[in-house]
């Protein structure tokens, strides 16, 4: 966990961290069908978003630099 707060900012885990929260929920909630699936894949495409925006950011520092 160390290694990912020097990488990412505090936004980015906030996201991570809701995201799998919600996603845990879900899980509870419908157990293993269809719906939580779907529910993963939708939270797979918002930690690569975060992902990518850390990403960006990098390279706009590296770009100043």
């Amino acid at each position: 966990m160390l290694n990912l707060r020097k990488n990412l900012d505090l936004d980015s885990l906030t996201g991570i961290l809701i995201t799998l929260v919600l996603f845990i929920v879900v899980l509870f909630e419908k157990g293993l069908t269809h719906d939580p699936l779907l529910e993963a894949a939708i939270s797979l495409v918002s930690v690569k978003l975060i992902l990518l925006g850390y990403k960006n950011s990098q390279g706009i520092q590296l770009s100043r630099s």
